[in-house]
This record gives C-alpha cells, structure tokens and sequence, in this order.
C-alpha cells in the first residue's frame, strides 16, 4: 500500500512537471500573440478615432441644446 501511494505521488509530481516545462516553451509564443493582438487593435483604434472626432464636431455644431454640447465637448476631450 505504502509504495502506491509513493508511486502515485511520484506520478503526479511526474506530471505537474511535465505540464510546467510545456507551460514555459509555449510562453514566449503566447506573449508574442498578445504583443499581435494589441498591436492590431492599436492600430484599428487610432483609425477609427479621426471618424469619431469628425462625427463629434459635426455633431457639436449641429446641436441646439448646452446639455448636449457639453456632453459633447467632454467627449472630444477625452480623445484628443
């Protein structure tokens, strides 16, 4: 009984280490993958932010209410 229980810790050690070396050669593909990922949606958010200023100012001179045009204002603020 005593040398299951021996055996069957050393297979779980075993295979913990095992997962732990395969976790650590996929990392660097991982972070490169993430560093992609942001880079793309870096790029995508820099050309959608010209549109989106364009539609705030038109809609900023198109209002009639203060409430709204502030609202706007603030909104423009924020990305430029």
């Amino acid at each position: 009984m005593a040398l299951d229980q021996s055996l069957t810790s050393l297979f779980a050690e075993q295979k913990l280490w095992i997962q732990a070396r395969q976790d650590e050669k996929s990392k660097p593909q991982k972070e490169k993958a993430l560093l992609c990922d942001f880079q793309i949606w870096n790029i995508l958010g820099l050309e959608l932010l010209e549109p989106l200023l364009g539609i705030i100012q038109c809609s900023l001179h198109r209002s009639n209410s203060k409430q709204e045009q502030d609202l706007l204002h603030k909104t423009a603020c924020i990305f430029t």
